[in-house]
């Protein structure tokens, strides 16, 4: 008897017939609403990549620099972290935007800085997206008939064991077989590598791809 099969049967002692049976149904719902995600998305929907914006630690330094009783030698320094970081934050977005617009195509894309998050959840569709160079553009915007799909890089850290990419509805979130999250290295954003993030995107992409094929069938057995 196979290790796999002793656990299933240790796990169906535990929880019993109903306890299965919810599993089960769970995971049903879970794969009809990746369907349906994917579905969406592909036909109406659009993605908008939030960008890191660090603008914490720019309020942080800037409010260091205001103090104007700040030694010289240590307003320098705080200038010189302040632009350091400001460029490693411009470097690592543009790496990012040339990443997805290299190797995503599934929807339409847009991005826009995490400080314009809130803005975009409470119905704006214009003034904070971003250009190709990741300066706003009050002239793009996203059609109102739409829906908003999030991606953005998230670090490991508290509940996140791993560094991903996590994708998202506008509201909300979607669990398996949905690519909530793709598991990346830290070093491929904090160190600008363009070409793994070129690999890692199109997983994003065929797994998305996948389930909208799957979706277009069980549509036609209906």
């Amino acid at each position: 008897m196979s290790y796999l099969f002793r656990l299933f049967i240790c796990l169906g002692l535990l929880l019993g017939p109903a306890g299965l049976s919810a599993q089960l149904i769970n995971s049903k719902a879970d794969f009809q609403a990746a369907l349906q995600a994917s579905q969406e998305l592909k036909e109406n929907g659009l993605l908008v990549f939030r960008l890191e914006s660090n603008h914490l630690k720019t309020a942080h330094y800037q409010k260091l620099l205001a103090n104007k009783n700040l030694k010289a030698k240590k307003r320098k320094k705080v200038e010189r972290l302040l632009q350091n970081m400001q460029a490693e934050t411009q470097a690592i977005n543009q790496t990012i935007i040339r990443a997805l617009q290299d190797t995503f195509d599934f929807c339409p894309l847009y991005f826009c800085y995490d400080t314009s998050a809130q803005y975009i959840r409470k119905g704006g569709r214009s003034q904070v997206l971003l250009n190709a160079q990741g300066e706003k553009d009050p002239s793009i915007s996203m059609p109102d008939s739409l829906a908003i799909y999030w991606l953005y890089y998230e670090p490991a850290g508290g509940a996140n064991t791993f560094n991903s990419l996590q994708l998202r509805p506008l509201k909300g979130q979607l669990r398996p077989p949905f690519p909530s999250q793709t598991i990346i290295r830290k070093s491929w954003v904090h160190n600008q590598s363009l070409p793994r993030l070129r690999r890692a995107v199109p997983e994003i992409q065929r797994r998305l791809q996948r389930l909208y094929e799957r979706a277009q069938k069980e549509a036609q057995k209906e």
